[in-house]
């Protein structure tokens, strides 16, 4: 049997085939737990677990189709958090996640972190050089290790000799001498797209199916499914001083032109539409932040889920309309991140 599409484009639903192939999945419980808050929407359809990523609905015999995914990825310091369809799990993992990783791969290596070791290139006066491993110890120092097979013969001997010399000579290393590469080509485009990914997913895990089926977040599917096309600009913001925070999800009033929802990771900072067409309000984001000018945010912060929570499927229709309010600038709040 194929698993159910689902289309919510219009807040109903429809069936349409899909093939897919996967192998075992023994996490039930997160297919029984998906499959009830899917079922508080009151669409009258068989129990499903709906991927939020593509739509699909998966039976409870198709649950080896499903995979449990990291948010933000495990390369990232993410842990399992939502199940993903593993051909949406495993499409992110090649395609965006390995370019965010590696772009924080080298931040770490500027912070000194410790315990990684980073292909680097060493560059001495006179245009000596050499491929090396750099890593840096937890008391803050930097030892350096010749790879042989990556370097052209006698280059280590010859970079050696060099920085043997300046030290005798009492100048020490040289200046902006080391410089870490990239292990393959990255795009700082389709590593944006894997934090939006992952704020998507943390957001659904919070908020639930009647989140991921409002009708603004289609367009952030699309650009997680897309990542080289620019369908949406100004969902991405780094906040460097924010690097040891605990990950948070905010529901931001304020300032008014960013009422939606900010899911914060760590530096990473990602925002995500909340009642508002997905259109206007990333050109609201865009022209609003385009100066430079630093921004604080406030709102309600949510705690962050330990598993998937589905809060809005399960919330009265009351407390669905709080937290509308408190977007739309009423209701709680509080400083966010």
């Amino acid at each position: 049997m194929s698993p159910l599409e689902l289309g919510v484009g219009d807040g109903g639903a429809y069936m349409g085939d899909m093939i897919t192939s996967g192998r075992a999945c023994l996490n039930l419980r997160d297919w029984s737990a998906g499959a009830e808050a899917f079922a508080q929407l009151g669409l009258g359809l068989p129990r499903y677990y709906v991927c939020p990523l593509c739509l699909r609905g998966f039976t409870e015999d198709q649950a080896p189709l499903l995979t449990r995914e990291h948010v933000p990825p495990r390369a990232l310091g993410g842990r399992r958090l939502v199940l993903t369809c593993r051909d949406c799990n495993s499409t992110a993992g090649h395609q965006i996640d390995s370019h965010a990783a590696e772009i924080e791969r080298v931040r770490d290596f500027r912070r000194h972190k410790p315990g990684n070791s980073y292909t680097a290139h060493c560059q001495a006066e006179g245009g000596i050089g050499a491929n090396v491993e750099a890593e840096w110890s937890a008391d803050g120092k930097l030892s350096i290790a010749g790879v042989p097979e990556t370097n052209a013969p006698g280059a280590l001997d010859h970079l050696n000799a060099e920085l043997t010399r300046r030290w005798r000579e009492g100048r020490g290393w040289p200046t902006s001498s080391l410089s870490v590469r990239f292990r393959h080509q990255v795009s700082p485009r389709r590593a944006s797209v894997s934090w939006l990914r992952a704020a998507y997913l943390a957001a659904f895990a919070s908020l639930g199916y009647r989140y991921a089926f409002r009708k603004e977040v289609d367009l952030v599917r699309k650009q997680i499914q897309q990542p080289d096309i620019c369908l949406i600009k100004s969902f991405y913001q780094e906040a460097p001083d924010a690097t040891a925070s605990e990950p948070a999800i905010v529901l931001l009033n304020q300032p008014h032109w960013a009422c939606g929802l900010a899911v914060q990771m760590g530096e990473h900072l990602v925002l995500l539409p909340y009642g508002d067409d997905a259109v206007s309000y990333y050109q609201r984001l865009r022209c609003a932040g385009g100066d430079g000018t630093p921004v604080t945010f406030a709102g309600k912060a949510l705690p962050w889920p330990e598993r998937a929570e589905f809060r809005l499927d399960y919330a009265l229709p009351s407390e669905r309309a709080l937290y509308a309010k408190i977007v739309n600038g009423g209701g709680e709040t509080g400083n966010a991140r």
